[in-house]
């Protein structure tokens, strides 16, 4: 009998000290966020935020778990692609963060790929001097790139990565979730 449809359930720890953290291997993990994101994060107010492509499949489940597991929060959604990762669209982030009341023990949740997580990552890193940021990337580049590492970015007059923070993920967690793109046996 072949297994390789199968994706075990796992954790796997990113050992880094007192930054340390885990990350979420599963299927049908974004529905299971609320309670792994509530097992992290102190507070219960968060901003979900994803691009239009990503929000449409699987922003109301993740509202739906987020909820479930007693967040209060909202969504907003950008537009795809790179050209969503500026300053203008980090301010729209941080008026949005505002208007949720969002504090220093609420969660910034990255839901989509490496331009949504990068941009998220930098608004949580620079808000109030830094909020837990968690990332439940859609694509498999997200998955391996922007979700692991801790350099979020934004773009500053069209220069790549112009301007960045070093994010340390000590109540954070980059969630596996559903990849469209990602081969079932890995």
């Amino acid at each position: 009998m072949s297994n390789e449809n199968h994706t075990p359930n796992t954790d796997i720890r990113v050992e880094l000290g007192d930054r340390s953290y885990d990350i979420a291997v599963r299927p049908g993990v974004i529905a299971e966020a609320g309670k792994i994101i509530g097992g992290l994060i102190k507070g219960r107010r968060c901003l979900v935020v994803t691009d239009r492509n990503v929000g449409p499949k699987y922003g109301t489940l993740l509202a739906s778990s987020m909820q479930k597991a007693g967040f209060d929060g909202s969504a907003v959604e950008l537009p795809p692609g790179e050209g969503a990762k500026n300053l203008k669209h980090a301010e729209f982030l941080y008026d949005r963060c505002i208007e949720a009341k969002l504090d220093r023990e609420s969660v910034l949740i990255a839901l989509g790929g490496g331009v949504i997580g990068d941009l998220t990552g930098f608004v949580a890193a620079t808000f109030y001097r830094g909020i837990a940021f968690v990332q439940v990337p859609t694509t498999l580049l997200a998955m391996v790139d922007a979700a692991i590492g801790g350099k979020p970015a934004s773009i500053i007059r069209n220069r790549r990565t112009r301007s960045e923070r070093f994010c340390s993920r000590k109540r954070c967690s980059p969630i596996r979730s559903h990849c469209s793109r990602c081969p079932t046996a890995n």
